[in-house]
C-alpha cells in the first residue's frame, strides 16, 4: 500500500481512494483504457473504410473495447449487478451504450434494451457478474490460505452488514431461476457453476421481452414494447433471437417516433 500525491492508495493492485472507496477504479481507471480502445477502433476502422460497415465496429468494440473496460470490475462492479441495475450511474456504462448508438446511427432516445439487442450484445452487468463469480471461484482455489480465509471471513460479515463484497454479490443472485442454490454454493464455499450460472444469468437479462410478450404497444407506453412487436418478437421472421438481430430496425423505428 502506497500514498501517492492525489490522496489515493493502491491495495492488491487496484487504486482507490482516501477512504478506500474502489468507485475511482469504475470513473477512471477503467473508463481510460475503455476510452483508449474507442479511440483506436475509430482511427482502425477510418483507415479501412470501416465506418459504413456496423457489423464490423460492433465486433471490433465488443472483442477489443469492452475488454478494455474491464479494470478491477470483479471487485467494483458488485454494487451494479442486482436486477434492474444494468443501466445503472456507471459511466462506463453510459459510455458503452453512447458508443453502440453511434454505430447504429440512432436517437439517443433510443431504449437501451433496443440498442442492446440490434447490437447482438449484453449490457455490461453481464461482464461485470460474471467476472465477480469467477474472482470467487479462484479465491476457492487458491493455493493462499490467507485469501480462502479472508473470503471465508466476508461470507460470514455478509450476514450482518450488507455492503461488503460478498452481501453485493449475494444480494445480486436475485432474480436468478437458480438463485437459491448459487447463494448455498456461496455460503458454503463451494465453487459456483459457471456454465449454469451464464445460462440463467442471460435468462434473466431476456425478462424484459418475454414481459413485452404480453404486453400491448397501445396499451403500454414503452419503447421497449412497442420495439419487440415492431421489429423482435418471432412473428417478424428471422428477428426472434433476442441478442443476435442485425443493426437495422432500430434505426428505422426511431427515426418514425
Amino acid at each position: 500500500m502506497y500514498f501517492s500525491e492525489k490522496d489515493r492508495f493502491k491495495y492488491l493492485g487496484m487504486l482507490l481512494d482516501r477512504r478506500m472507496n474502489p468507485k475511482i477504479a469504475d470513473e477512471e481507471h477503467a473508463m481510460r483504457p475503455y476510452m483508449a480502445a474507442q479511440s483506436r477502433i475509430s482511427e482502425f476502422a477510418k483507415s479501412h473504410d470501416l465506418k459504413s460497415r456496423p457489423h464490423a465496429m460492433l465486433w471490433l468494440s465488443k472483442v477489443y473495447g469492452i475488454p478494455a473496460g474491464m479494470y478491477a470490475s470483479q471487485v467494483w462492479g458488485t454494487v451494479y449487478l442486482s436486477e434492474g441495475s444494468e443501466f445503472g450511474t456507471s459511466q462506463l456504462q453510459k459510455r458503452h451504450l453512447c458508443s453502440l448508438r453511434r454505430i447504429l446511427g440512432v436517437k439517443n432516445s433510443t431504449t437501451n434494451w433496443a440498442v442492446l439487442r440490434e447490437c447482438g450484445q449484453e449490457p455490461l452487468q453481464f461482464f461485470w457478474f460474471r467476472a465477480s463469480i469467477r474472482l470467487f471461484n479462484s479465491m476457492l482455489d487458491s493455493n493462499s490460505e490467507t485469501l480462502r480465509r479472508v473470503l471465508k471471513a466476508d461470507l460470514y460479515l455478509a450476514s450482518f452488514d450488507s455492503s461488503c463484497w460478498s452481501a453485493q454479490v449475494l444480494n445480486a443472485l436475485n432474480g436468478l431461476q437458480g438463485s437459491a442454490m448459487f447463494k448455498q454454493k456461496m455460503l458454503r464455499a463451494k465453487q459456483v457453476p459457471m456454465q449454469e450460472f451464464i445460462c440463467d444469468l442471460r435468462f434473466r437479462h431476456l425478462k424484459v421481452w418475454r414481459e413485452a410478450d404480453f404486453s400491448c404497444p397501445r396499451a403500454v407506453n414503452k419503447k421497449a414494447v412497442t420495439y419487440h412487436k415492431w421489429c423482435g418478437s418471432s412473428e417478424s421472421g428471422p428477428r426472434g433471437s433476442p441478442f443476435l438481430s442485425p443493426p437495422t430496425c432500430t434505426r428505422i423505428w426511431t427515426n418514425m417516433r
